[in-house]
């Protein structure tokens, strides 16, 4: 017969190893869950960040070669005006990494530097044997188009991953007189998408848009640019260009976790990935021994049992509290440390994580402290050649005063004398000429001024039924000799907070530009306003032969000629778009257009209501 003493003990036992075995499994499941969310997150936000700094990096190294390609001396050098090589040694030493940015990031190596002219020969080639000779395609890949281009590919004499780019180089005319060519590689990834947790499986890599593996595979020997990697997150950023997290099968045909970001712009995608059993290894070992310690734990008396299985939950405790602390990304905490194995392992390994986080995040501000600085030069130098080009415009302008002067003087009867009707027609085609290029210079100023800042807004309350019959009026005698059909359709009684007179040199510079392209007799343009949930939407519309969608994305900059030949119909500085969308986005507004060859084309811009900066 079972003592009650022995029935209590088994009831007791019974207990023991339910409740112990009930709070192994839940800690675990809790832990599971918590963990992993904390180790996701972490995984998609260091993808996150290495992409921005990568791109920063990527995208000032560009801008260096742009900035070269730009130069006066070495346009002069390319033409044959000048022998002098147009780099110093410095800007050479300065291309090829500074001192303080090769300490932070292991710099990368500058392998080739080309100058090429528009019959395709070298120039100058840091190879010398190249000089003097046409230049191999195969070498520098590229398509020697009008823009700037991008490849990745091993290098072609040191079989190196490397960044091929090509820049053309313009002269005055906007012509294409040469190239750019550089190859540089990229061993500066090895620094910015190193990984500072210690996991075996833990790789950073690079896919480009052909689904090429760019970086070297920290698991299998020389992969770059000869292993497809067609896998969810390449997919999805290359057909709808968002990011992607989860679990998915890699390249290597394992099951990871990873995070990937789109770089779009230079053409590649950022992967994070860490093996699944990896990241699921120390739950499975923690459940493991937490089963043993369960069994062992419940042939021991009641009173330790309750002991250890108390302090193993406020353990547990602790750990959710601090999860939860992470999880909402306060960082400046620890996982306590404790006597259980299983969780002093994690706690210690979560710890590290968090510090090596924190490593990185003080680095990642002093990397992009030196990238803001070198940008801050860049935007310095181009702040003094928009003053210069200021100066020198407004210097243009001040010998055409008594240019125009004398022009009116000699056209007004009798003032200077009579002039036969051959004196007549040359000076009244010199007067045209001369208010022509007074105009240009005019419009020269104002672009300057725009990006300086030198303009002052007044912002008023404007009546748009009224405003746009101005518009109307004011613009009506440019139709005239063209014979063009001009149509004010707006049918609104609403008001903008805004400032007519910037409005009204927007809608200026696009039915000029409209009254230009148009046909004479047949040509039609059409302007509106209607009310917006923000403000008010305008528009400039005519039946013009249209603009080509690929050079639409072009047409805001300055300077830019749709035709750029020297037989071009249509003249203009080429500002006039951009000065349109300086003072548009300045009014916290935006601008845009639709086109169509051979079906006309219509301006949009949308103006912000600004209510609280009213001058009346």
């Amino acid at each position: 017969m079972v003592s009650l003493l022995q029935q209590a003990s088994i009831i007791l036992i019974i207990l023991v190893i339910g409740s112990m075995s009930t709070i192994v499994f839940i800690s675990y499941f809790i832990m599971k869950d918590i963990t992993l969310e904390i180790l996701e997150e972490q995984i998609r936000l260091r993808a996150q960040s290495n992409a921005k700094y990568f791109a920063l990096f990527l995208e000032l190294r560009l801008q260096q070669f742009d900035l070269l390609a730009s130069n006066p001396k070495l346009i002069d050098y390319i033409k044959g005006d000048s022998h002098i090589f147009p780099f110093s040694s410095q800007e050479m030493t300065i291309l090829k990494g500074s001192a303080s940015i090769e300490h932070a990031y292991n710099f990368d190596t500058l392998y080739e530097f080309r100058i090429i002219d528009k019959d395709l020969n070298v120039v100058y080639s840091t190879k010398n044997e190249e000089t003097g000779h046409p230049i191999d395609i195969n070498i520098i890949k590229t398509d020697f188009t009008n823009f700037s281009h991008l490849h990745y590919e091993l290098d072609y004499y040191s079989n190196v991953p490397a960044i091929y780019y090509t820049v053309p180089i313009h002269d005055s005319n906007l012509e294409i007189i040469g190239y750019l060519s550089v190859i540089f590689g990229i061993e500066t990834t090895e620094t910015i998408l190193a990984d500072p947790i210690e996991f075996n499986t833990a790789e950073f890599y690079l896919v480009d848009s052909n689904k090429r593996l760019v970086t070297p595979s920290r698991f299998e020997g020389n992969l770059q640019f000869t292993t497809i990697v067609d896998t969810i997150p390449v997919r999805k950023c290359l057909e709808e260009n968002l990011p992607y997290t989860g679990y998915y099968e890699d390249y290597r045909n394992i099951r990871v976790y990873g995070a990937s970001e789109c770089l779009s712009k230079f053409n590649l995608i950022l992967l994070h990935e860490i093996d699944k059993s990896e990241i699921e290894a120390p739950i499975n070992f923690l459940l493991m021994y937490s089963i043993i310690a369960s069994i062992i734990i419940s042939f021991i008396s009641f009173s330790l049992a309750y002991f250890f299985s108390h302090r193993i939950v406020n353990s547990i405790k602790q750990f959710v509290d601090i999860s939860n602390k992470l999880s909402t990304g306060q960082y400046q905490v620890q996982f306590p440390n404790t006597k259980i194995k299983e969780l002093s392992d994690l706690a210690h390994a979560i710890n590290q994580m968090i510090h090596a986080i924190k490593q990185r995040d003080v680095k990642s501000e002093e990397h992009k402290k030196i990238i803001l600085e070198q940008l801050s030069r860049i935007q310095e130098v181009d702040a003094q050649k928009s003053n210069f080009s200021a100066m020198m415009a407004h210097e243009l302008k001040t010998p055409l005063v008594p240019i125009t002067g004398y022009a009116e003087m000699l056209l007004e009867d009798n003032l200077l004398g009579t002039l036969n009707p051959a004196q007549q027609d040359a000076v009244e085609k010199l007067y045209g000429s001369v208010k022509n290029l007074e105009a240009l210079i005019h419009k020269m100023l104002y672009a300057q001024r725009l990006d300086l800042g030198n303009i002052k807004y007044n912002i008023e309350k404007i009546d748009i039924s009224k405003f746009m019959q101005e518009i109307y009026d004011e613009n009506s005698f440019l139709m005239k000799e063209k014979m063009i059909k001009f149509v004010n359709s707006t049918n609104t009684t609403t008001v903008l907070y805004s400032d007519p007179i910037m409005i009204k040199e927007v809608f200026s510079n696009l039915i000029q530009n409209s009254v230009d392209f148009v046909h004479e007799n047949t040509g039609y343009i059409e302007i509106n306003a209607h009310a917006t949930e923000k403000g008010i939407q305008f528009f400039v519309k005519d039946n013009g032969n249209g603009i080509p969608k690929e050079k639409q994305g072009q047409l805001f900059k300055k300077f830019y000629q749709i035709d750029t030949s020297i037989r071009r119909k249509h003249g203009g500085t080429g500002l006039g778009l951009s000065i349109c969308k300086k003072i548009v986005d300045d009014l916290d507004g935006k601008i845009w257009l639709e086109s169509d060859l051979n079906k006309g084309t219509v301006f949009f811009f949308e103006i912000t209501n600004n209510t609280h900066n009213t001058t009346s």
